[in-house]
């Protein structure tokens, strides 16, 4: 569901395709209020702005919970190069045509 090399490997390749076939149309950003198209336009501005990006996945956990989704959870280190931030990711999947999507995130900076 949630590889830490996919995650590293999307952000240091900007590989705008492959990040957006991860989410759900239903997505949405609890903690900056988007939805799935205000989501990607921000990432999509931001990823084609930035230079040397780095992203390291730490402590990935992913478990059940209600209604057939799951929650991954991991503490992700962002560096590009104007930019570094730390802190907790949760991302919670569901089913969408057999396979996992991403419908929601959350951030708490550390």
């Amino acid at each position: 569901v949630c590889s830490s090399d996919l995650w590293e490997g999307m952000a240091r390749e900007r590989n705008l395709g492959t990040y957006r076939a991860l989410y759900s149309k239903r997505f949405y950003s609890e903690y900056n209020r988007q939805n799935f198209e205000q989501w990607m336009a921000d990432k999509t501005t931001k990823l084609e702005a930035k230079a040397n990006i780095v992203v390291q996945v730490e402590h990935l956990r992913v478990f059940p919970i209600k209604d057939g989704q799951i929650t991954a959870t991991f503490m992700q280190t962002y560096r590009s190069t104007d930019y570094s931030d730390r802190g907790l990711k949760i991302l919670a999947f569901a089913r969408e045509n057999n396979s996992w999507k991403i419908v929601k995130e959350e951030w708490r900076q550390q």
